[in-house]
């Protein structure tokens, strides 16, 4: 079965603007090919929506009415380039989330888990 050509990333640059953002070139974002469904076996990652003007993933498929989802396979895209983009679609945490944050690493600081410590009082209660 022969593979099927697909759109790269560096084709949607105009409607996600955060990829600017990244410091991608063009060469890196046509590297990574794109999908319009998740990959449910070996991961991917969605990288938002895009207006009704984008293009198919597919070139000759007839374009979709309505903003839809963009993907990319973790089997086809470079670790490097992987990694940055999990981290730039990574949902943005508080700081101190996990024990990680501004203050934690530092000599002075000790991390309490006020949960562990107060059996009775419930996560939320103050």
């Amino acid at each position: 079965m022969p593979e099927v050509k697909r759109r790269t990333l560096d084709e949607y640059r105009r409607y996600l603007p955060w990829l600017e953002q990244m410091g991608l070139g063009e060469e890196e974002l046509r590297r990574i090919p794109v999908h319009e469904t998740p990959d449910t076996t070996e991961g991917s990652l969605g990288l938002g929506y895009v207006s009704p003007g984008a293009p198919p993933a597919v070139p000759g498929e007839v374009e979709a009415y309505g903003t839809r989802q963009l993907y990319v396979y973790h089997r086809e895209v470079p670790a490097d380039l992987w990694a940055r983009l999990e981290a730039a679609t990574a949902p943005a945490q508080p700081s101190g989330y996990r024990r990680e944050g501004m203050f934690t690493g530092l000599p002075d600081v000790v991390v309490r888990d006020e949960d562990r410590d107060n059996p009775t009082r419930r996560s939320g209660e103050v």
